[in-house]
């Protein structure tokens, strides 16, 4: 299991088999988010059950992880190749699913960490951005991620009221994961790429 610090969006399925197929004994449904990892040990605990549990079943030994972007379940597929990067020869995986949430609970009431509340901080989704800025939807609208948040998003009605923003865009660019952290009153994104990373 990858162990860069963005393991702990992530959420996690135990199979008994390679293929992904056979869930292990008793954890037909069960779905786990991974909250923390230290060096080889990870946190996790039942998906969206808001009493927190832990593991359901004894996992054995040799068993297979599957995992997926802990808002995987918000959206229809996985980001891919647009069909603007398709006709227009600008390359592959250019998709990104990103998911602006409440990180304190005090916008929604809800934080998005704390057991069971993972969906009811989420205050908007955008499925299927491009990181192209020229890229177009089908309709012939501007489908360049800045370009979308900008024009559809109700953050910016959110910010003229007298609270604090913080709210944390999640990006999914095929398998990478970049987090944007948006503040009240500024235009500037803070971008953490896996570890950190500040440009």
């Amino acid at each position: 299991m990858n162990k860069s610090s963005n393991a702990a969006a992530t959420s996690s399925v135990f199979f008994s088999d390679s293929a992904g197929t056979t869930p292990v004994t008793g954890e037909i449904g069960n779905e786990y988010e991974v909250t923390a990892i230290s060096t080889n040990d990870l946190t996790i605990r039942l998906k969206d059950d808001p009493n927190g549990a832990g593991v359901q079943n004894i996992i054995p030994d040799n068993s297979y992880i599957k995992r997926r972007w802990r808002f995987a379940d918000l959206f229809d597929r996985a980001p891919g190749t647009s069909p603007y990067a398709t006709e227009n020869g600008k390359g592959t995986a250019d998709e990104m699913h990103i998911v602006v949430y409440d990180t304190t609970g005090s916008i929604t009431g809800f934080d998005v960490d704390v057991a069971g509340q993972r969906t009811k901080g989420v205050l908007e989704t955008y499925a299927a951005v491009s990181k192209h800025p020229s890229a177009k939807t089908p309709q012939g609208n501007s489908n360049y991620y800045p370009d979308v948040i900008f024009s559809k998003s109700t953050i910016k009605r959110l910010s003229s009221h007298n609270i604090f923003l913080h709210i944390i865009v999640i990006i999914i660019l095929s398998l990478l994961e970049i987090f944007l952290i948006l503040l009240r009153h500024m235009p500037l994104l803070y971008v953490y790429v896996l570890i950190e990373y500040h440009y």
